[in-house]
């Protein structure tokens, strides 16, 4: 069973394209950990794709996610207040704001509706591993689920995520976590406390090769793929994963797209801060509670 691992797409059209033709015929289900919209120009392009998703999934709601349904529902005149008490406990920063009104104005009522019915988390099973899917930390809190980062090795130490799975029983139990939020890839095996990511190589100036591979056997794993179309790693291209469940292997890939063409659109319709390359490709920038 080959599962492909995408999250944090941010309206990258021509990033989630190019994946996703990358990943036709090589998998039998997909996971999206949720981001499909915010930041960038495409937000109608790229629900359209999974609207009439043939090929088994499972996706799950990220905090741009949730401001674009939201900024949707007050334009209907409908707001959502269990949305609203969630989206008034963390800040974005004023561009994400600017593109999470533009995003909202851009969808149409079936894309609202598909925003409207990711779940802030899903449990589920497949071929024997019990797999814990969401955007930001496990949680019983929905806040948490979406707007709470599940930091990368060396910037939070593995005893410290793994701490924070006992937030959540059933993430406790879980074969395999999935997480995104941070545009980061990492893998920690839990029971060995044995952890990988770019960060470190990032802080050192050097460049890991993609794809590597991993064999996490038997040890149950906690991953975060990096980012569809905008990732903060130091690749500047799309990262994502795709999983083994057979051979319990994860391969993480690394995969150029049309950038030109996707910043002349982004030139064309997001605010000056998204429009400047810098903030969407490869810098390792700083982590704080606006996302």
């Amino acid at each position: 069973m080959q599962i492909g691992l995408i999250s944090d797409i941010h309206s990258n059209y021509h990033a989630l394209k190019t994946v996703l033709q990358f990943l036709d015929g090589k998998i039998d289900v997909l996971i999206c950990l949720g981001d499909f919209v915010g930041y960038g120009p495409q937000p109608r392009e790229c629900v359209d794709v999974f609207l009439d998703y043939s090929l088994s999934h499972f996706f799950c709601l990220g905090n741009h996610d949730l401001g674009v349904r939201f900024r949707y529902s007050q334009h209907k005149q409908d707001p959502s207040e269990k949305d609203f008490e969630i989206l008034k406990t963390f800040k974005f920063r004023e561009s994400a704001e600017v593109m999470l009104d533009r995003n909202a104005q851009d969808i149409q009522e079936d894309h609202f509706k598909f925003l409207k019915n990711l779940p802030f988390k899903q449990i589920f099973q497949v071929d024997q591993k019990k797999i814990y899917i969401t955007h930001g930390t496990p949680s019983v809190r929905r806040r948490e689920n979406v707007g709470k980062y599940l930091l990368p090795p060396p910037l939070q130490e593995p005893n410290v995520t793994i701490d924070r799975l006992k937030h959540d029983k059933k993430a406790e139990n879980a074969d395999i976590i999935m997480v995104g939020h941070t545009h980061r890839r990492f893998l920690i095996r839990r029971e060995k406390f044995l952890s990988w990511s770019l960060i470190e190589d990032i802080l050192q100036k050097k460049q890991t090769k993609f794809p590597l591979q991993y064999s996490f056997e038997n040890d149950r794993i906690i991953l975060n793929p990096g980012s569809i179309g905008q990732p903060r790693d130091g690749t500047g291209n799309s990262s994502f994963s795709i999983i083994d469940l057979d051979k319990e292997i994860v391969e993480f890939h690394d995969l150029e797209y049309q950038m030109n063409n996707f910043y002349k659109l982004t030139k064309k319709k997001c605010v000056p801060e998204v429009q400047d390359s810098s903030f969407w490709a490869n810098k390792f920038g700083h982590f704080s509670e606006q996302t």
